[in-house]
């Protein structure tokens, strides 16, 4: 969210944000144990709303999962998303306090 409209906010509208970023907001620990534990099923992911990678991941697996290729594919893919489920966090993030912050200024001009 952009610092001015951040400003627009009383004291108590910012805390009611900072609240609900961090009720509604993915949480780090749950993605990265998905990726720990369901990386190569694509867990996290499924968790991190990208559903249709994830289905993709999934079905990889199943498909060459008996064999080297597969679990290769998979392995790779979920190493390289290690490092992007930070991102997908952040971006998570923002959009759920953007969605607050809408909704409070939205609810102050019903007043």
């Amino acid at each position: 969210m952009e610092l001015t409209t951040l400003r627009r906010l009383t004291k108590e509208e910012l805390q009611f944000v900072k609240k609900e970023v961090d009720s509604r907001a993915k949480s780090p620990v749950v993605a990265y144990c998905l990726w720990l534990f369901f990386g190569l099923l694509g867990g996290h992911r499924y968790y991190l709303n990208k559903s249709r990678s994830a289905v993709v991941m999934t079905a990889l697996l199943f498909i060459f999962g008996g064999f080297t290729v597969g679990l290769i594919i998979s392995g790779l893919w979920a190493l390289i998303d290690v490092f992007l489920i930070y991102r997908w966090l952040a971006h998570d993030k923002r959009n759920v306090e953007d969605a607050t912050v809408q909704n409070v200024l939205l609810r102050r001009s019903w007043r």
